[in-house]
């Protein structure tokens, strides 16, 4: 085995693409301590700027307006508050969401659900799937949290879904309603 001692390693003007290893190189390997800065990109956290009424007995999008971060400009919160998979970037992404309800009375239901491509991925297989609470008191406001890993293609896109049953409109709160992700693997 042969040692090489360098401080920078780049590539040539005119390319983008620094290639370690051949077709029989399967594992590069860091020493103790050393950190890869990037693993964990593409990430987003977004949340509600202000409260958005959901609707009675009806999934509504919850429409994420503001970014505390986006890496890779991958969430749209202007049109469709959706994250997306940008070029390149396909693997398992880690999301977590977090909605505070209003007003929740006893036996009524909150629920926060992912959909994937369009379609409600609650029933996948994965932590915390159910995503859902019943309060069990008088207008409580609650917290309903979710946590899931996903293997995503490009061009795949996720949002965030809310709902409740109380029998009118009621407000998911600005205050600690949120959604981010980053990629965890290919």
């Amino acid at each position: 085995m042969s040692k090489i001692l360098v401080d920078t390693i780049d590539t040539r003007s005119g390319t983008s693409t620094l290639t370690l290893g051949s077709t029989n190189a399967g594992t590069i390997a860091l020493g103790s301590g050393d950190v890869q800065s990037n693993f964990l990109y593409p990430a987003f956290e977004v949340y509600l700027s202000s409260e958005q009424s959901i609707s009675n007995a009806t999934y509504n999008k919850a429409q994420y307006d503001s970014k505390s971060w986006d890496t890779d400009n991958a969430f749209d919160n202007t049109t469709n508050y959706r994250f997306t998979v940008p070029s390149g970037k396909a693997g398992k992404y880690a999301f977590y969401s977090t909605v505070f309800f209003d007003d929740i009375n006893s036996g009524q239901l909150g629920i926060l659900r992912p959909y994937k491509n369009g379609s409600s991925i609650s029933n996948s297989p994965g932590p915390a799937q159910l995503n859902q609470v019943y309060s069990s008191g008088s207008a409580h406001n609650i917290y309903v949290n979710y946590y899931g890993v996903l293997d995503l293609a490009v061009g795949d896109y996720i949002e965030m879904f809310l709902y409740q049953n109380t029998g009118a409109a009621i407000n998911a709160r600005s205050t600690n309603t949120q959604f981010g992700g980053f990629r965890i693997g290919t």
